[in-house]
């Protein structure tokens, strides 16, 4: 199966950096998203199209906006979350002598977005809309998730 995919590799790549684009212009003019930056001379396959979310300026933090998401059926990914080192297969394996806090950061905030090699641009702007609306309503989603938490 592998061998035979091969041959569409090109087209799977160049659909994901599309996909990519969509999603940072049309997210670009949110505050609190920080998207990949790929280097010049060096290009992405976008295996995943991830942002970081700054809670601070978002209004939201990464487990908000993931959860409001979810709430209209849109399914996103933590994947770096938690990062290699901290994870229990690892214990006594790794001595990093650090506390790698800007991993640590990082896997903390980072957000997938669905993606898939033939997602049609009105599925890129329908994540896109929900996005921009969890935005606009951050207070009211923040308070009403404050609430469902015992005691909070």
């Amino acid at each position: 199966v592998a061998l035979a995919s091969l041959s569409r590799l090109g087209e799977h790549v160049r659909a994901r950096r599309r996909i990519a684009r969509r999603f940072q212009e049309n997210l670009q003019y949110l505050p609190g998203l920080a998207w990949q930056k790929v280097e010049p001379g060096n290009q992405s396959t976008y295996k995943d199209v991830a942002a970081l979310v700054d809670s601070d300026i978002f209004g939201l933090s990464r487990d908000e906006v993931r959860a409001a998401l979810a709430a209209e059926g849109i399914p996103t990914r933590t994947y770096f979350d938690p990062p290699a080192h901290r994870q229990q297969a690892y214990t006594g394996c790794v001595s990093l002598g650090s506390d790698l806090m800007e991993t640590n950061r990082i896997s903390a905030n980072i957000l997938c977005f669905p993606v898939f090699s033939h997602m049609e641009n009105d599925q890129i702007d329908k994540v896109c809309a929900a996005v921009d609306r969890i935005h606009r309503h951050g207070r009211e989603i923040s308070e009403e998730a404050k609430a469902s938490i015992p005691g909070g």
